[in-house]
């Protein structure tokens, strides 16, 4: 009996001892993971932030554009209205031209 006993002993130390180093082998995995998750988690949110920069920076971009082209569209309004009232005045002239070289033709 104290032969099984001291055997039993010795077979209960190893399985704490398996135990306590399986607890912190298990521990020190969870510690590594929490450490590989922040680190995702932070490069994750470091895109996230870059992504939605991108996204304003091209927003931006856009509202500019869109300004640009309301300015030239503008432009191209006054350009062609000048260009109209030109080409009234030209006809005017030409028009009072011929009248003139009609009258000069007919006296």
């Amino acid at each position: 009996l104290s032969s099984l006993r001291d055997s039993l002993s010795t077979e209960m130390a190893d399985a704490k001892a398996g135990l306590s180093s399986l607890r912190d082998s298990v521990s020190s995995e969870i510690t590594e993971l929490k450490v590989g998750l922040g680190g995702l988690r932070d490069s994750v949110s470091s895109e996230m932030k870059d992504a939605k920069a991108g996204r304003d920076t091209l927003s931006d971009e856009i509202v500019e554009l869109k300004a640009g082209l309301s300015l030239l569209r503008d432009g191209m309004s006054t350009e062609m209205a000048d260009a109209k009232v030109g080409l009234s005045s030209l006809r005017d002239s030409l028009s009072t031209e011929m009248a003139d070289a009609k009258a000069g033709l007919s006296s």
